[in-house]
């Protein structure tokens, strides 16, 4: 009975150690997330205090000082999620489904090449949000994610905040995966190489930053209001890039067949009041896709704006 006594004992402390053990890795995982965070966002807001609008790496890659603002600036979620969802709900009394792809910025998916950042610690923000409205019946294309996942070979051009061929092409399929359409077997496409200076060499004056980029054209875009069976709107990630049929919308049409016409804003979504206006010329599509960048998620949705 002894000998048992001291085999049970000996066998709870073996426990009782295993849980402390688990418990003390499990903790010490989340504290170096934390610290992990903490000490990225330290660093941008340290980068923000460069009275540049353009921040460049050591490799002499260029940053947008408003994208690095809005990875730290606290986002306006619950609010902004409600504009969104009233948007959708709208537009389902119409019969059209509102899907919303948020573009993640070059800073959100290359942080480690900023000093002192961590890797990809800020996508969480997107996906987070992007939760808050999936949770209010709001379709979704995971951009996070797809880029989080096949951020090499590169995604973005290096002196510019928009994305390159093959971010284009990884958005396109996305967006054809979740809207439940069929890739065509065979593409009929061009290529165009363009020398270009770039949106934040621009910025800052700098004329000798030139970077070649090859986009692959669609030499037959197809989509008027009348015969489109999606409608894109967004920001500038909606516009031509570059070329008539380099957009978003071109390829999404030269991979799945289906026409897309676009209803795009400079600026961002702080000037989607714009959208309201249209809403009586939406009846008869299906479906409608909002592309934004991530940045827009750091301003305040008014309530009047999608209503």
């Amino acid at each position: 009975m002894k000998n048992r006594i001291i085999l049970l004992s000996i066998l709870l402390i073996t426990v009782a150690v295993i849980l402390l053990c688990l418990s003390y890795i499990a903790l010490n995982r989340r504290w170096t997330v934390h610290a992990s965070h903490m000490f990225s966002d330290i660093s941008v807001i340290l980068l923000c205090r460069n009275s540049s609008e353009v921040v460049k790496n050591k490799e002499g890659t260029l940053f947008f000082k408003d994208n690095l603002k809005s990875i730290v600036d606290k986002w306006p979620v619950a609010q902004n999620a409600a504009v969104i969802a009233a948007f959708s709900d709208s537009l389902k009394k119409q019969g059209i489904d509102l899907y919303v792809a948020i573009v993640p910025s070059k800073e959100e998916l290359y942080p480690e090449e900023l000093p002192g950042c961590s890797r990809n610690v800020f996508l969480e923000r997107i996906k987070n949000f992007q939760d808050e409205i999936k949770n209010r019946k709001v379709h979704v294309v995971d951009l996070a994610t797809t880029f989080g996942e096949k951020r090499f070979p590169k995604l973005f051009t290096r002196f510019d905040t928009h994305w390159n061929d093959r971010g284009i092409d990884l958005a396109a399929r996305a967006i054809i995966n979740t809207l439940g359409l069929n890739l065509k077997e065979s593409v009929k496409s061009e290529t165009k190489t363009f020398l270009y200076n770039g949106d934040c060499a621009r910025i800052i004056g700098d004329t000798t930053l030139i970077d070649t980029m090859t986009l692959t054209i669609n030499p037959e875009p197809r989509g008027t209001l009348q015969d489109s069976s999606l409608l894109l709107l967004g920001d500038s990630f909606s516009m031509h890039w570059q070329s008539v049929g380099a957009d978003i919308g071109s390829r999404i049409n030269l991979l799945s067949g289906m026409p897309v016409y676009r209803f795009p804003i400079y600026g961002g979504c702080d000037g989607a009041g714009y959208y309201s206006k249209i809403l009586p010329s939406l009846k008869g599509h299906k479906k409608i896709l909002w592309i934004f960048a991530s940045r827009t998620l750091s301003q305040q949705f008014s309530d009047n704006q999608l209503n």
